[in-house]
């Protein structure tokens, strides 16, 4: 499965926001429950797919096809709904508790924007290409991580 990280990766976030109190403690298990939601959709999506492969009698393809074109347009509209709601939370949490920097946080929301906007023709589509902001963001957590507390060196 090519999106369970998610879940791992947003259990790591909902643990580092955590730290921030009240307010980063909320904005992480939105965060939490927005991955979740994307690793449904991404299983969904992947076993609809599979559905269709596994199909071997043409007469039953051509009935079982429409039906799983259809949901599938509504489960990626829900992995790309996911991915939006994720990234505007980390955006938000990167402006009250300073999780990313600023200029990060700026780009998210434009990117969530331009998302939302374009969401309406695509069914959700817009979302994943929402996919590299939160790679990006994703080592940019991890360096902060790495770098040394000048708290403790004083």
């Amino acid at each position: 499965m090519v999106l369970s990280p998610a879940v791992v990766f947003a259990a790591a976030l909902r643990l580092r926001l955590k730290r921030d109190g009240q307010t980063g403690e909320m904005l992480g298990l939105i965060a939490y429950g927005f991955g979740v939601i994307m690793t449904v959709g991404a299983l969904a999506y992947g076993s609809l797919q599979l559905a269709a492969t596994t199909i071997s009698d043409p007469t039953v393809l051509t009935e079982a096809i429409r039906a799983i074109t259809i949901v599938e347009v509504q489960v990626s509209a829900l992995l790309g709904w996911a991915a939006i709601g994720l990234v505007a939370t980390m955006s938000i949490a990167a402006f009250l508790v300073g999780l990313l920097p600023r200029t990060m946080a700026w780009v998210g929301a434009v990117l969530v924007v331009a998302a939302i906007a374009f969401t309406p023709t695509d069914h959700g589509a817009a979302g994943l290409a929402l996919f590299p902001w939160i790679a990006i963001s994703c080592v940019v957590l991890l360096r902060e991580n790495e770098q040394p507390d000048t708290l403790s060196a004083t």
